[in-house]
């Protein structure tokens, strides 16, 4: 029998997942492989597209074939800045162009794709993980940063349909919206489900633009806590305040109070910096001109993989090397890297994630510690 549920999609940058609520608790839908988390990568080889971790199956795996990074695109679909999107081009391992102001298109074997095409390819995999397990959706709700605006949530949509999901069955909630209320369901379940009725489609999404800062009006409502969520993610950065409120009818309102985020600005772009210092480096040492490695694919691929694996290490331990045989031209890469080189190369990246928090919490007449 088909088991009809509400579910929860969240298209990240590097990973996705699906979810539905089960007698107060989420169960995470997995992939054909038993994982939880799918892979957000698409390849396209003679026309025959694969998604998720299967991408890394097919023994004709090409690098130029595989996209990643899909919910930067998105972004990348709508920014005007052409230094930016020239500079990001560098660390990708396929093609893509603008093609006007709000778009760009991706390029595998002569032939285009659009951002949307790519992700729909994505979401179908997601869907039919869901099916394998007998779940079939009655709703999608889709989870989005909370710096997205409605050209970014009119392509998100886009995709849903390419991916033969009806507009009726699609809501959007924000990121930092969807934490909240797991948050507030995960410490207070027995209270929310005994006294308070809420519906999660109609939280207050009206707030959310562009990146920029934006503020809810404080409803004349019983506050019963705020929120702040600090969501640094692969591919985007976003703060949000949310009040939690109680109307006269004991109905619990999820309110966004402050909302800040920054679409450019997430986890790759600590691992691109990193891949340029190495570059730098390494073309120093070796007398190389830099151009000549961001023009091959696959040591750029190698590379951003073992600086994001550095990255990683570099939580927990003092110093880590990021080696590399056979780099390029028949040279070794060796770097060593030390916690404290990390930290002083990313000043200027905390320094921006410690100003946001403070004008974030300031729009709220909220005292930042």
């Amino acid at each position: 029998m088909k088991k009809m549920k509400n579910v929860g999609i969240s298209i990240g940058t590097s990973k996705s997942c699906m979810g539905l609520e089960e007698v107060g608790e989420v169960n995470i839908i997995p992939n054909s492989l038993g994982e939880e988390i799918e892979l957000s990568v698409v390849s396209i080889i003679n026309d025959q597209v694969i998604a998720g971790e299967n991408v890394y199956l097919n023994k004709n795996i090409k690098v130029n074939n595989i996209i990643k990074e899909i919910m930067r695109l998105v972004s990348l679909s709508f920014i005007n800045d052409d230094k930016y999107f020239e500079e990001y081009k560098k660390y990708l391992s396929f093609n893509i162009e603008k093609r006007d102001d709000i778009s760009l298109i991706i390029k595998i074997d002569g032939k285009i794709y659009s951002v949307e095409e790519i992700l729909s390819f994505l979401i179908k995999q997601i869907i039919e993980n869901g099916k394998n397990n007998n779940i079939f959706a009655k709703k999608f709700i889709f989870t989005l940063p909370a710096c997205f605006g409605i050209r970014e949530g009119v392509l998100i949509k886009k995709a849903a349909k390419l991916a033969d999901i009806e507009e009726s069955k699609m809501e959007i909630i924000s990121e930092t919206s969807a934490a909240s209320i797991a948050y507030e369901l995960f410490i207070n379940q027995e209270k929310l489900e005994v006294k308070y009725e809420y519906n999660i489609f109609k939280l207050n999404y009206n707030y959310i633009t562009d990146g920029n800062l934006t503020s809810g009006p404080v409803l004349n409502k019983k506050i019963l806590k705020n929120i702040l969520v600090f969501d640094l993610g692969a591919g985007s950065f976003n703060l949000s305040i949310l009040s939690i409120e109680e109307d006269e009818g004991k109905k619990l309102n999820f309110n966004v109070r402050a909302n800040l985020g920054n679409p450019f600005f997430g986890g790759l772009d600590f691992d691109n910096r990193l891949v340029s210092y190495c570059i730098n480096e390494f073309c120093k040492l070796n007398k190389i001109e830099e151009n000549e490695i961001y023009n091959n694919k696959n040591a750029i691929r190698r590379l951003k993989l073992q600086c994001e694996i550095a990255k990683i290490i570099l939580d927990s331990e003092e110093s880590v090397i990021i080696e590399l045989k056979d780099f390029f031209n028949n040279f070794n890469l060796c770097i060593n890297l030390t916690r404290d080189n990390f930290n002083s190369m990313f000043l200027d990246y905390y320094n921006e994630i410690n100003n946001k928090n403070k004008k974030n919490t300031k729009s709220c007449q909220y005292e930042y510690r």
